[in-house]
């Protein structure tokens, strides 16, 4: 059986004069993962808003479990863990993040785990 973990493959909208983000304070970003593809959970100090611009697939965020279809909007609160599933076709997302304000004052950190079940039991759920 093959792993379908993937990382995302990221787009990141820069400003044209600064090179920094797009703008000060928000990050913005068209995200893809291919079909059949799950990122490894994950969370993160910054919040985002997801869009998602084509494709279909599940949100698995904060133990609850979100069908992703176009045009729909989610949000993924700070410091909590959440994973991408891809369905039978690529999943493209624009995703605005509040990440640039952590940079700016180094506070980003994020973690990673290998399967939400290893969350799910660090956490005691």
């Amino acid at each position: 059986m093959r792993s379908t973990a993937r990382q995302l493959t990221r787009l990141e909208y820069r400003n044209p004069v600064t090179g920094g983000p797009a703008l000060a304070t928000l990050g913005c970003l068209l995200e893809g993962l291919s079909a059949e593809g799950r990122t490894r959970p994950r969370r993160e100090t910054a919040s985002s808003v997801i869009v998602v611009a084509r494709g279909s697939g599940t949100l698995s965020c904060g133990g609850q479990t979100f069908a992703l279809l176009p045009n729909d909007v989610a949000a993924i609160p700070s410091w909590t863990w959440h994973q991408l599933i891809a369905s039978d076709h690529d999943l493209v997302l624009l995703r605005v993040t509040d990440r640039p304000i952590h940079d700016a004052f180094g506070l980003f950190r994020a973690e990673e785990a290998e399967t939400m079940t290893c969350v799910s039991a660090a956490q005691g759920v």
